[in-house]
C-alpha cells in the first residue's frame, strides 16, 4: 500500500504532454506514453491496452534495478580481467626484459669465446710462421750454397776443358762424382678458425 501510494503520489506530480493542465494517472501499453484521464474520456487511446501507471513504474524500477545489479556485475568482472591483464603485461614484459639481458649476457659470452679462439689460433699462426720462416731460409741457405757450388763446377769445368788432355781426363772422375742436391721442403697450409654458430647447432639437433 505504501509503495503505491507513493507512486500515486509521483505521478500526481506529472502533467500529461497532450492535456498539460491534467495529472497523469494511465500508461498506454500500445502508445508507450503516460495518459491522464482526459486522454481516456476523448478515446484517443480506445482499444489500447492500458495500466495504472504506479504498475508500469514499479515494473520498470525492478527491470532498472536488475539492469544496475547486471551492469554492476559487469564492472566488476571487467575490473577482473582489466586487472589480469595488466598483471599479464608486467608478468611478460619482465619475462621479455629477462630475455633481452640473456641474449646479451650470451651475445658476451660468445664475444669472449671467440676472441679466445682468435687469439689462441693466432699465437699458433705466428709459432708456425716462425717455425717455418727459419725453415725456409735454411733451405734458402742450402740453394745459395748449391749455387755457389755449381759456379765453382762451372768454372772448374771450364778451365779442364781448356786445359791439356792428361789433366782433363785424371779430373775428370773428381768432377763427375760432384752430388747434385734437390731441395724439398713442405710448409703446412695456414687456414683462419672455424666458427660454428648457435643457429647451426640448434638445427643440426632438431634435425636428428
Amino acid at each position: 500500500m505504501a509503495a503505491t501510494s507513493v507512486h500515486q503520489q509521483e505521478s500526481s506530480k506529472i502533467t500529461c504532454q497532450t492535456h498539460p493542465k491534467e495529472t497523469i494517472q494511465m500508461y498506454c501499453l500500445m502508445c508507450i506514453l503516460p495518459i491522464c484521464h482526459t486522454c481516456i474520456a476523448d478515446k484517443t487511446h480506445k482499444h489500447h491496452d492500458l495500466d495504472k501507471f504506479g504498475n508500469i513504474a514499479e515494473k520498470y524500477k525492478k527491470k532498472l534495478e536488475q539492469l544496475i545489479s547486471k551492469t554492476k556485475q559487469d564492472i566488476l568482472d571487467h575490473q577482473t580481467s582489466l586487472q589480469s591483464i595488466q598483471n599479464n603485461i608486467q608478468d611478460y614484459t619482465e619475462l621479455a626484459n629477462k630475455t633481452i639481458s640473456d641474449i646479451n649476457k650470451l651475445r658476451e659470452q660468445i664475444k669472449a669465446e671467440a676472441d679466445k679462439v682468435a687469439d689462441d689460433t693466432i699465437r699458433e699462426v705466428e709459432q708456425h710462421k716462425l717455425k717455418d720462416v727459419k725453415s725456409m731460409k735454411e733451405e734458402g741457405d742450402k740453394v745459395k750454397k748449391i749455387i755457389s757450388d755449381n759456379n765453382k763446377l762451372l768454372g772448374s769445368c771450364e778451365e779442364k776443358l781448356h786445359s791439356d788432355t792428361e789433366t782433363c781426363v785424371k779430373d775428370f772422375g773428381n768432377i763427375s762424382s760432384y752430388k747434385k742436391y734437390k731441395v724439398t721442403f713442405f710448409i703446412k697450409p695456414l687456414r683462419p678458425p672455424i666458427f660454428v654458430r648457435v643457429w647451426d647447432i640448434t638445427e643440426s639437433d632438431r634435425e636428428t
